[in-house]
């Protein structure tokens, strides 16, 4: 049964979102052409990754996960992606590390782009267990874990429960993320998970107009329509089911108290202007990892990979000089 039969206030709330939607399309209409000509941090292709060497995993849950290798010079870099994304988030910032030569991995995590559902509950434990099986099949190499928002809660998880995998991370960059459930209550969440669900919200974000209002508030002050239109995509590339799942769990994430046991080099990131995992939750995470480095971006919001990969690619190269190079 669909979240909006379970729910029947849901389709009317959805409906009323779709109106408000068409008719707040009538003003982004005219703010459309200044997000078109907006400065463009990615040069019109934020999804756009380079070739590189495409495997399907398949986890001990039955998962089938898509990994994208780069090859290159360690330390190896582990991009992991934030909730209803794909690995495709991190194209502008996989570009600057392969052309420097930097070995990178990206994947799907489990109902997101190429990657299927496992048979296991899917929440932030579950991912976590999920990376700790694509690290052990990078052999013995040293590991920069990189995070976005639901990446940087899988991230930290994996980090607190201090698995063996985990002893071979030797940096750790947190980009707009939370240690613990970030805004609103448990109804929130149990909201959000419905209303993302719906197949009446896949419907109305086929309409571009409308797509730019839902994820306006995804980035800050300057609004791009290729960032807007790319975080529209990713949305309707994941499986309902884990949009769904994985939005109603995160309401359940608190691991703030464990973050002491990350003794890595840490940089945590943070938009100015994120409404989704405000600054708030950059300034625990960074109070509880002894010696982390926190940056706060003016101005910017929630999609950092989009709205400033140079940032994102200066702190992973800034994170791999502190291991030793092997000639």
């Amino acid at each position: 049964m669909g979240p909006e039969r379970k729910h029947p206030w849901l389709k009317k709330a959805v409906g009323v979102a779709t109106l408000t939607g068409i008719a707040a399309a009538v003003a982004a209409g005219t703010a459309e052409k200044r997000w078109v000509v907006g400065e463009d941090s990615v040069d019109g292709d934020p999804l756009g990754l380079p070739k590189g060497k495409r495997e399907i995993l398949t986890l001990s849950n039955s998962a089938k996960v898509l990994m994208t290798i780069f090859e290159g010079r360690g330390p190896t870099v582990l991009m992991s992606h934030g909730w209803t994304e794909t690995q495709g988030v991190w194209a502008p910032v996989v570009r600057k590390l392969v052309d420097k030569g930097q070995g990178v991995v990206i994947y799907d995590h489990q109902g997101h782009g190429g990657s299927t559902i496992g048979r296991n509950k899917l929440d932030v434990d579950q991912l976590a267990r999920d990376m700790e099986e694509i690290i052990a099949t990078l052999k013995d190499q040293e590991v920069v874990l990189v995070g976005h928002s639901m990446g940087g809660m899988t991230a930290q998880t994996f980090m607190v429960n201090q698995s063996q995998a985990s002893e071979r991370v030797v940096g750790l960059l947190l980009v707009a993320t939370a240690s613990s459930a970030a805004v609103g209550s448990d109804f929130f969440y149990r909201a959000a998970a419905s209303l993302v669900g719906s197949k009446f919200l896949e419907s109305a974000l086929e309409n571009d107009s409308f797509a730019a209002w839902f994820t306006r508030l995804s980035v800050g002050r300057q609004a791009h329509m290729t960032h807007l239109l790319a975080v529209r995509d990713m949305f309707l590339s994941c499986d309902a089911k884990a949009r769904s799942e994985l939005a109603q769990n995160l309401s359940y994430l608190d691991i703030t108290d464990e973050l002491s046991k990350i003794e890595v080099p840490t940089i945590v990131m943070v938009g100015s202007r994120d409404t989704l995992t405000p600054p708030r939750c950059a300034k625990e995470i960074a109070s509880h990892i002894p010696g982390a480095q926190l940056q706060i971006l003016p101005d910017l919001g929630h999609m950092l990979p989009f709205e400033a990969p140079d940032r994102v690619f200066e702190n992973i190269i800034s994170l791999c000089s502190t291991v030793p190079q092997i000639a």
